[in-house]
């Protein structure tokens, strides 16, 4: 598979491993370091349009990598550069499904996804931080969750605040109404993983997959992020991409 690298920090081109799958694979460097303090966590409007460019200048990679996860949002740059219908796979310790502010930010990337017409589906699986507690209280996009165009798997199963109509999707219920536990998630943990992610594949749209990843949903044994961290092993990953 060919490589794209998107040399926002310098973590990426620092190791020898990774340059030379790039080169092995005939991939492209994208040089954004330039662009990194206006990228960074929030990102400006005339940083991405720049960043655009060099991506339409570089050719494309069927694997992308992008540096610290303070950069993740970027993955709406790439999706929405993908004119077909797709749906996105995305392991993450965090939901990142904020809609207000209405900026590009590393909470809010999934948010601004589902506004693309063809963004069919996003999955978000793993998530294991307190932002899946009280989501509404914390700005997230619950229409999406209602409507089943944006389905969360979280890791461990609970209940917490929720307002609003019922709903039930393969990751979670909503009771109708208003109720301190009245959300519902469908944990990860404890369930068979091979069934879980087989039933998630078996219900996509059919239409292409593009599957980002942030390594923050992986332990700490088997990552060193600079964000709190979630429960997935490697293994349950690998098995799931695979």
């Amino acid at each position: 598979m060919r490589i794209r690298i998107i040399d926002t920090d310098g973590s990426l081109t620092a190791q020898p491993g990774v340059m030379a799958m790039c080169a092995r694979t005939g991939g492209d460097i994208v040089a954004a370091r330039d662009l990194a303090p206006r990228l960074r966590l929030l990102a400006s409007k005339d940083a991405l349009a720049t960043l655009d460019v060099r991506l339409g200048a570089a050719g494309a990679g069927e694997i992308t990598f992008i540096g610290s996860g303070d950069f993740h949002h970027l993955s709406w740059l790439l999706a929405r550069r993908h004119a077909r219908p797709l749906s996105i796979i995305h392991f993450d310790n965090h939901p990142d499904w904020v809609r207000f502010p209405v900026t590009l930010n590393c909470g809010s990337w999934v948010a601004r996804a589902l506004e693309e017409p063809q963004v069919l589906r996003v999955v978000t699986i793993g998530p294991a931080s307190p932002d899946i507690e009280a989501p509404q209280l914390k700005g997230a996009t619950m229409a999406a969750l209602r409507s089943g165009r944006l389905e969360l798997h979280a890791w461990a199963g609970g209940s917490t605040f929720y307002a609003g109509p019922a709903f039930e999707n393969p990751g979670a219920r909503g009771a109708a109404g208003v109720a301190r536990d009245g959300l519902t998630w469908h944990g990860l943990a404890g369930d068979d993983w091979r069934t879980r992610i087989e039933d998630i594949a078996r219900r996509l749209p059919d239409a292409p997959v593009w599957i980002t990843l942030d390594k923050d949903v992986l332990g700490t044994a088997e990552a060193v992020t600079n964000w709190d961290q979630g429960r997935l092993t490697l293994d349950a990953v690998l098995e799931a991409i695979g």
